[in-house]
């Protein structure tokens, strides 16, 4: 089933700074009227002919994309480098709201435990099916559930899974979602499975970077 995805227009500023991390450099990126993230000196946002050309894929593989998003991926891509290597390194932000939001909404602001359980359940059962029926052949290596977490003060659902399209590499993927009153925000992590001692780490630090300033 195509699945349409509203997303809020915005730009992306970014003001530079250096932190010390395994020798990696970090940039903060201010997302207009959200708030701002960490990216490392090893990604690049993505932009020009290679989004167009990934937004394109998307839209083959039966996910309607409506609106503006910031992704983030390996350095060197837009460039055109790594033009045989599937993309695995990516950081995708996007802002949601509507009924594709509803049932996120209930989770995160439920006050009773037995229903936010039960809510989480069917959330991730779907996650689940939405993932093995995906157009894309993928197979479900592992599945963590959905789960309340809270990341730099701020609650979120949390949705992690490793998956493998075709033959290539297995891939590890977190999604999570944070309330913002009418709106909700999207933050998905992925990365090969292999090369988590590298990536796990550094997206930590960028997980724990993620702050909504502007609150709805």
């Amino acid at each position: 089933m195509k699945k349409i995805i509203s997303l809020t227009s915005f730009l992306v500023l970014s003001l530079c700074y250096f932190a010390q991390n395994s020798n990696v450099n970090y940039t903060k990126y201010t997302l207009v009227g959200t708030g701002h993230i960490s990216i490392p000196s090893s990604l690049e946002l993505q932009a020009g002919d290679y989004k167009k050309q990934a937004e394109s894929l998307h839209r083959m593989a039966g996910t309607e994309i409506s609106g503006d998003r910031v992704v983030f991926q390996l350095k060197g891509r837009n460039e055109g480098k790594y033009p045989n290597t599937p993309s695995y390194e990516k950081i995708i932000f996007t802002t949601v709201r509507g009924l594709y939001y509803a049932d996120y909404k209930k989770i995160l602001t439920t006050k009773d435990v037995a229903t936010r359980q039960k809510l989480l359940k069917e959330l991730g059962d779907a996650a689940y099916q939405e993932g093995i029926n995906s157009p894309v052949p993928a197979k479900i290596l592992s599945y963590d559930g959905a789960s309340m977490v809270v990341v730099n003060g701020q609650s979120a659902i949390k949705i992690s899974y490793v998956r493998q399209l075709l033959d290539n590499e297995p891939c590890y993927t977190e999604i999570y979602t944070f309330y913002n009153n009418d709106i909700g925000h999207h933050l998905t992590l992925s990365y090969r499975k292999s090369q988590a001692h590298i990536w796990k780490p550094i997206y930590e630090k960028i997980i724990n970077s993620f702050t909504i300033t502007n609150s709805r």
